[in-house]
């Protein structure tokens, strides 16, 4: 100020001067020095006690910022001005240090928290020897409540990641009171995310004391799709506030579904004769294809065509085969007889995969009886054939006769083509209907000694 105000005296003597005489005056030059200071503060970050941070009431705590004076100078003789709420009542008067400038340095401020539960704050505003504000306002602000609850896990419980079966079950699970105050009243356990499991979204906790532990069940229900699930749910206080380190419990199981595969049928095929009445045994061979053994109380259950009780199976490890067996009567009447089942768990739920088994045969009467005193008819002679080339003519001719009179058809072939002729095969069908071929070189007169000493009696195909 006395520098303008000098500067400002200068030129009305200037100006005088000027008008007294024509000699010009230029007027004296501003030195750098001379400019007006000036003091600024600039905020970088909290360096502790970060805002809504929950503290105890009464507590005392010290609130850190870190700042730059970002002004042209140092700040010399100043105050920082603490205000609570940003009511002038109560300030807290602090001097700063002499912070040079575009140096930066940390402030601090020692508060207590007040007794009221809430959200508090003040603020902080730097003032120079005259009382004017230079820079930026500081922040505190911080959540009075009681020290936030804490709990860890004893015991998950033995559900947890392992194979449970579809439909309800019980997880309980172990926690312990770790922090140094009694957990609040009304505390509970809070959905956190997908409720996979259908489980309750909230459930009230009981009351610990530091070091006390207590169980804590859960009503679940595993669905019926071969998967895993997980599940969370997280501790809070009443009005919503997570236990210290945000503690969650996490119920994460494999539900299993029990296989099965039909690998062969060991006994009657698809197919086979039986008998009216008949008591038969159908025996399957059948592989446990899933990842668990076959759970206790699994059983083969008829699905059609019977109401005979289920048949219990036995505790197959996963990837054994077993062979499953029953007995059944057969129908009094004859016709086609087809019997369904199917492998289901102690609860009446199918296996999953290839988990059908089937009885499939054909009833028929037995044959007839032979008549006591009846003649019974001979048995069809075998039929036999020559085959053979004509000499005369070059072409094949084939006779056809049966097995009594081949020595018959043997002349007959003699006297129509001679003595020339070569038998190349013989071939016969007998009595059972099976046919028969061989090939030969044969005279034909030795065939006929032959057919003569009964030792040829099947047959031939004669060239």
């Amino acid at each position: 100020m006395d520098v303008l105000l000098r500067a400002a005296v200068d030129r009305e003597a200037v100006e005088a001067a000027s008008t007294a005489s024509s000699v010009a005056i230029t007027p004296p030059r501003v030195c750098p020095d001379t400019l007006v200071s000036s003091r600024s503060m600039r905020f970088v970050e909290d360096v502790s006690v970060y805002d809504k941070v929950q503290i105890a009431p009464g507590q005392l705590f010290t609130k850190k910022w870190l700042v730059k004076n970002d002004g042209n100078c140092s700040w010399g003789v100043a105050n920082m001005i603490i205000s609570c709420n940003q009511d002038g009542a109560g300030d807290i008067v602090q001097p700063l240090p002499n912070v040079v400038a575009g140096a930066e340095v940390v402030l601090c401020a020692t508060l207590c928290a007040p007794p009221q539960a809430g959200q508090h704050s003040w603020k902080v505003v730097l003032r120079d020897e005259g009382g004017l504000p230079f820079g930026s306002t500081l922040r505190c602000e911080i959540t009075v409540g009681l020290p936030a609850p804490s709990a860890e896990t004893v015991d998950l419980g033995s559900e947890s990641v392992l194979g449970v079966k579809p439909g309800p079950f019980v997880q309980t699970c172990c926690v312990r009171n770790n922090g140094g105050d009694d957990w609040p009243l009304n505390s509970q356990l809070v959905l956190q995310g997908e409720n996979t499991l259908a489980g309750p979204t909230s459930s009230l906790v009981p009351r610990l004391a530091p070091g006390e532990e207590t169980q804590i069940k859960f009503s679940l229900i595993a669905p019926e799709a071969a998967s895993r699930y997980t599940t969370r749910w997280q501790l809070q206080d009443a009005e919503g506030n997570p236990f210290a380190n945000d503690h969650t419990l996490t119920v994460s199981i494999d539900v299993v579904r029990p296989r099965a595969k039909f690998v062969e049928d060991l006994t009657l095929p698809q197919g086979s004769v039986v008998l009216p009445g008949q008591n038969i045994t159908k025996t399957w061979v059948v592989q446990n294809c899933g990842d668990a053994p076959w759970p206790n109380g699994s059983s083969l259950v008829y699905q059609s065509g019977s109401t005979k009780a289920p048949k219990l199976l036995p505790n197959v490890p996963a990837g054994a085969i077993v062979n499953i067996s029953l007995d059944v009567t057969t129908p009094a009447s004859p016709g086609p007889f087809r019997l369904e089942w199917h492998l289901q768990d102690e609860d009446g739920r199918p296996f999953l995969g290839d988990w059908h088994l089937f009885l499939d045969v054909d009833v028929q009467e037995p044959p007839p009886s032979p008549t006591p005193g009846a003649s019974s008819s001979p048995p069809p002679s075998p039929v036999v054939s020559v085959k053979l080339r004509d000499p005369t003519k070059g072409t094949m001719r084939r006779f056809s006769l049966t097995s009594a009179s081949f020595s018959e058809l043997v002349e007959k072939v003699h006297a129509t083509l001679g003595e020339d002729s070569i038998i190349k095969e013989l071939s016969f069908v007998d009595g059972d209907g099976d046919e028969c071929a061989v090939s030969c070189d044969l005279e034909l007169a030795e065939a006929v000694r032959l057919a003569q000493d009964g030792i040829l009696r099947l047959g031939c195909s004669v060239e």
